[in-house]
């Protein structure tokens, strides 16, 4: 009785989150009438009719509409298969369900910045530097293992660094922060103490030292911005191995100091066989299209050879391998002139980015994760 509850509640509400996505559809114009991001074939390009009704069979078969429908082109007609793309709260729910699947999963490894720092480093990563955790006005410096007042500590050292939000996602919480004798830059606008006392107060953070030698390679298509990979692994069960699913290379634009898509940074797809950028770089809607250069350094993508990509993915593997009970990882890795550099790990994945930057993954997404 209680299973076929259970079963009727989520019967239940399918039905209500259907109505309501078909309800508000026409409302979102920017679901069935947006730019197109593949203009070189404007005159292939689907009407808005056919556009709309794509998106309600979308919503009849998964409950919504798909946000990432011109992204990855399917207002094209005969040009990329929608059934050749899995959908985003199918991924959800199945990534979800596949992370979480042993009691002893590592995520709060993945999670919690300092906790990933101490763990890599235990395992021969390279991480940045990790200089000290704020919380409560009082910050920890690791290296002299004591707690003194982040008030103290500022006015007594210089540094060059990066504030992050312990439990921080997609660029939120994250500071670029200067001390130089005494006085405090915040993204390069001097700040007070006070100031900066209002944004500790949100939680807890972490400082850590800038990367301050990005690879002269990687760094010559945006120096602004420590530029990342986004390398995806997921555990096979069946084979008791690691895989590579996909990799993107995130950069910054435009002045801004850090390369999330989600404030306006370009991200491309990366051929992991030949180390090598694909052809375009995407940005998220509302700050452009795509690409084949970077705006500011008008550096070409296609066939740009990224160094030290097959020994990160080695280290990625390797590395997964000891979390395995978590099945699949988004790592975050710099390239430095030393080799690569971990800055995270996430259980919490996206595999959006990484079909709209490379292609469809529904042939790997079934073999993987069911």
């Amino acid at each position: 009785m209680i299973n076929f509850l259970k079963v009727l509640a989520r019967l239940c509400y399918g039905i209500i989150v259907r109505i309501k996505s078909m309800a508000t559809l026409p409302l979102h114009d920017e679901l069935w009438n947006g730019n197109t991001y593949f203009p070189e074939n404007h005159h292939k390009r689907k009407s808005k009719q056919t556009i709309f009704m794509d998106q309600v069979l979308n919503i009849m078969k998964y409950g919504y509409p798909n946000k990432f429908y011109f992204l990855y082109g399917f207002d094209i007609k005969n040009f990329h298969r929608q059934k050749d793309y899995v959908d985003y709260s199918l991924f959800m729910r199945r990534r979800d369900k596949k992370n979480y699947f042993s009691r002893n999963t590592p995520t709060v490894i993945l999670r919690n910045k300092s906790f990933f720092g101490i763990v890599s480093a235990a395992y021969g990563i390279n991480v940045p530097v990790n200089i000290g955790l704020i919380q409560n006005g009082q910050i920890y410096l690791f290296d002299k293992k004591k707690e003194v007042g982040v008030r103290t500590f500022i006015e007594s050292f210089s540094f060059d660094a990066f504030l992050k939000k312990i439990d921080g996602e997609c660029a939120d919480g994250v500071y670029h922060l200067v001390s130089d004798n005494g006085k405090l830059f915040l993204t390069g606008k001097e700040i007070s103490f006070f100031e900066l006392k209002n944004i500790l107060e949100k939680g807890e953070f972490l400082l850590q030292e800038k990367i301050l030698d990005q690879h002269s390679v990687v760094s010559a298509i945006y120096g602004q911005s420590i530029n990342t990979v986004r390398l995806v692994t997921v555990y096979n069960q069946q084979l008791d191995i690691v895989e590579v699913l996909s990799a993107v290379l995130r950069v910054g634009c435009n002045g801004c100091n850090v390369d999330n898509w989600a404030v306006g940074g370009l991200s491309i797809g990366i051929d992991t066989e030949k180390c090598i950028l694909r052809k375009y770089g995407f940005y998220k809607p509302t700050f452009g299209t795509k690409v084949i250069e970077h705006p500011d350094s008008h550096v070409i993508f296609e066939g740009y050879k990224i160094p030290y990509l097959q020994e990160a993915i080695k280290q990625a593997k390797d590395f997964h391998y000891v979390l395995r009970d978590v099945h699949s990882i988004g790592w975050d890795i710099a390239i430095t002139e030393e080799g690569p550099c971990f800055i995270e790990g996430n259980d919490n994945w996206e595999i959006s980015l990484m079909q709209i930057c490379n292609h469809g993954y529904i042939k790997e997404f079934k073999r993987l994760f069911y």
